[in-house]
C-alpha cells in the first residue's frame, strides 16, 4: 500500500472513530464517515469492503493504542502488580474518565450494539481485546474461574469487563 493510500486509510479510521464515539456504531453511516474523512463513498469502499470491516479496523487501531497505553502505565519501579494498578493504571483511568467526553468502552459498546449475530467482527474484536488485556498484563490471573470481586485481581478483572479501557 502506497503512502497516500495508507494516509487515506488512516483518515477514514480516524473519522470513523470520532463518529462511532459520538453516535455509536449502528447509528453512524458510511456516508457520514466519507464526508468526515473528506473522501467519496467509493474511495472508502476501495479501502474497506464493508462497514463491518471498517469497524474491525477502528477497533484494531484502538486495541493497539490501548495496549501501548497500558504498557506505559505499567512502568517498572512499582512494588508488584497491585501497586502498579493503584499508582499507574487506575489513576490514569480515573483521569481519563474525568475528562468528561468519555462515553464508555468502545469494545463493550461494540459487543452490545452488535449482539446479533454473535460472530460479527466487532464482537470478535471485543473478545480479542479482552483476552489480550487479560494475557498481556503482569498479573496472576485465575486460569479457570473469575477472581473474587474483593481481591485486587478481582477489582481489575471486573472493572475491565465493565470498561475495557477504550474510546
Amino acid at each position: 500500500m502506497d503512502r497516500g493510500a495508507s494516509n487515506t486509510r488512516q483518515r477514514i479510521v480516524a473519522a470513523a472513530y470520532q463518529l462511532f464515539c459520538r453516535a455509536g456504531f449502528m447509528r453512524t453511516n458510511i456516508d457520514a464517515i466519507a464526508i468526515a474523512a473528506g473522501i467519496t463513498k467509493r474511495t472508502l469502499y476501495q479501502h474497506f469492503d464493508s462497514k463491518a470491516a471498517l469497524v474491525d479496523a477502528v477497533l484494531a487501531d484502538q486495541h493497539s493504542l490501548m495496549l501501548a497505553r497500558i504498557q506505559e502505565w505499567a512502568q517498572p519501579g512499582t512494588n508488584g502488580p497491585a501497586a502498579m494498578l493503584k499508582k499507574n493504571l487506575f489513576a490514569a483511568f480515573e483521569r481519563w474518565v474525568a475528562q468528561g467526553h468519555w462515553r464508555g468502552s468502545g469494545f463493550t459498546r461494540a459487543a452490545i450494539e452488535f449482539a446479533d449475530p454473535p460472530g460479527h467482527p466487532a464482537r470478535l474484536a471485543a473478545h480479542r481485546h479482552k483476552a489480550a488485556l487479560k494475557l498481556g498484563l503482569p498479573m496472576p490471573w485465575p486460569t479457570t474461574a473469575s477472581p473474587a470481586p474483593g481481591s485486587w485481581p478481582g477489582r481489575w478483572y471486573y472493572s475491565s469487563r465493565v470498561a475495557t479501557f477504550s474510546f
